[in-house]
């Protein structure tokens, strides 16, 4: 049965940071609601979903309810309701204000429950995350260049006569626990080495 690892809760700076970012973005949100992601405005339809907002890019991570409103009273403590049933109360109550004119405005100026701006919205996000899958698999191809650089390097010094023995052996026998580690990854890459080195005991 596979170990489960439990999950690292975020320290208390990182969510306040997360509650400050989900202000920020609500705020821009505010001024300009055909700029904001679509995941914002989605968020915006309950104070839950607004809690379980994640856009890496933006800072803002997932939270439960009661963290976001506990941080939001830290953070937000001097913004004030400016009007409606919470005026001049701050906060938390602050952020669920700001969530509902963001709510408004993006009903109001880009008809966000129309059939024709549900389906904008689909392709936006669809836009989204093809351009976040973009941006991983060029990280994952600049990791991968990097790790084969480094790689090459150890299998030089460990072919490289001028190196002590004992240290050249022992960095053949590093590449050998890789390839018994991981070289099924690479078996098409070709990453069978043809080294005349004695394996010695360790």
């Amino acid at each position: 049965m596979t170990e489960q690892i439990p999950r690292r809760k975020p320290d208390a700076e990182a969510c306040k940071a997360s509650v400050y970012n989900r202000y920020k973005a609500l705020q821009r949100a505010l001024r300009n609601p055909k700029l904001a992601p679509t995941e914002l405005l989605d968020a915006c339809a309950s104070q839950s979903t607004l809690a379980a907002l994640d856009i890496t890019q933006y800072g803002i991570t997932p939270l439960s309810r009661n963290s976001m409103y506990k941080y939001a009273d830290l953070v937000l403590a001097e913004q004030i309701v400016p009007e409606g049933n919470t005026a001049g109360q701050s906060g938390r109550h602050y952020l669920d204000w700001l969530r509902k004119q963001v709510m408004a405005v993006a009903l109001k100026e880009t008809g966000y429950r129309t059939k024709a701006a549900r389906t904008q919205r689909s392709k936006k996000r669809k836009q989204e995350k093809n351009d976040k899958l973009h941006e991983t698999e060029l990280h994952a191809l600049r990791l991968s260049k990097a790790y084969l650089h480094l790689f090459q390097q150890v299998r030089g010094y460990a072919r490289d006569e001028q190196i002590e023995p004992r240290t050249r052996q022992l960095l053949f026998n590093l590449l050998n626990d890789h390839d018994a580690l991981y070289g099924d990854l690479f078996s098409e890459a070709g990453t069978q080495r043809d080294d005349n080195v004695e394996v010695l005991p360790r």
